[in-house]
């Protein structure tokens, strides 16, 4: 990895501290996107795949699984106020 990756990746890794957790594990997904997203930026300058296809794919995906948790911790949350008297 470059210097300038590493430096990337402290850096965005320092701003991810302070992103409230929407769901557990929600940072450590956000880390493992940028990394995904940085491996295929490093294969799109060694192969040229198409990396804007690849890019908004995965990023649908973490999209995705956002929106999926965030329902289930609102329903979750929604019969919590209904149980309770």
């Amino acid at each position: 990895m470059s210097t300038t990756q590493e430096q990337l990746l402290k850096a965005v890794a320092a701003g991810l501290s302070g992103v409230p957790d929407r769901y557990p594990g929600y940072r450590s997904g956000l880390k493992g996107t940028l990394a995904e997203v940085l491996q295929l930026e490093r294969q799109n300058l060694e192969q040229k795949i198409d990396i804007r296809v690849k890019v908004r794919d995965r990023c649908d995906a973490a999209g995705d699984m956002l929106c999926r948790q965030t329902r289930n911790r609102e329903a979750i949350s929604s019969t919590e106020r209904e149980d309770q008297p």
